[in-house]
């Protein structure tokens, strides 16, 4: 399968999409690390397990 020909403004809009969502990515870990790094610390109470399976403790 040949990889379809893009334009360079259609290139142009797919990296910066790319980026978009890779800044998105980043900022979630980032907040999502800090959260779990307060709660370690006990700073912040524990989040409650979204997953019920592991909502035992």
């Amino acid at each position: 399968m040949r990889p379809e020909k893009l334009t360079p403004e259609e290139f142009a809009a797919r990296q910066e999409a790319s980026q978009c969502l890779a800044d998105k990515h980043r900022k979630a870990m980032a907040e999502s690390l800090a959260i779990f790094e307060d709660e370690i610390t006990g700073k912040r109470p524990p989040t409650k397990a979204r997953n019920p399976l592991l909502d035992w403790a």
